[in-house]
Parts: C-alpha cells; structure tokens; sequence
C-alpha cells in the first residue's frame, strides 16, 4: 500500500478508546514521525469532531445556522452583534475555508 499506511503494522492499531489516544499520543511524540494528528485521525477514520467541546460545537452550529438563514443571532442588524460574536464567527468560517482548501487539494493529488 502507499500514502499514509507505509510504514504502520496494522495489528498493532488500538483497539480500544484508552489505547487509541495513548497510541496517537505515541505517535505524534515520536521524533521520527512525519504524521501530523489529521493525518493520524483520517488514517484511522476518526473524524476530528469528535474531539471537539461543547462551546465550540456550539459556535460552530450558531455560524452554520446564520449562515444558512441569513440571520445574526440577535436577529437584528451586525452592528448589533458583539465583537466576540463576530470574530468567532470569522474563525469558524476561515478554518471551514481552509478545510475545503485542503480538501480540494487532497483529491486533486489522488486523481493524479
């Protein structure tokens, strides 16, 4: 197999949630590791959402959810929002961009 799997013995993959962080924490610490943590959790199926808190994946769906109905929180104009709203909102929306960035280049790289 080529990409990420070179060099990895499968049986050796946790199996279980305590061996999974104590494995990519072993990993990442590893001098010798080229892996970043998105590339150990795409290599594994994991998605990073899960690893979220609960304030940010509430500020996420707060972003989502105005962007998709066109509405600010406060349902009133964005100078009635608060700067921290805002910013938030700006952060979110910039590592969304630079996700579907990636991504567009990741499947670019594999048509190849």
């Amino acid at each position: 197999m080529t990409g990420l799997w070179n060099g990895i013995d499968v049986e050796y993959l946790p199996t279980t949630k305590a061996e999974f962080f104590a494995w990519v924490t072993r990993t990442l610490e590893d001098p010798e590791n080229t892996l970043s943590l998105e590339d150990v959790l795409d290599l594994l199926g994991v998605c990073p959402a899960g690893f979220v808190d609960t304030f940010t994946a509430s500020i996420v769906a707060l972003e989502s959810h105005a962007a998709t109905y066109h509405t600010l929180p406060h349902g009133r104009g964005i100078l009635n929002e608060t700067a921290r709203t805002m910013a938030a909102f700006q952060e979110v929306r910039a590592s969304r961009d630079d996700f579907y960035s990636e991504e567009q280049k990741r499947r670019a790289a594999q048509k190849r």
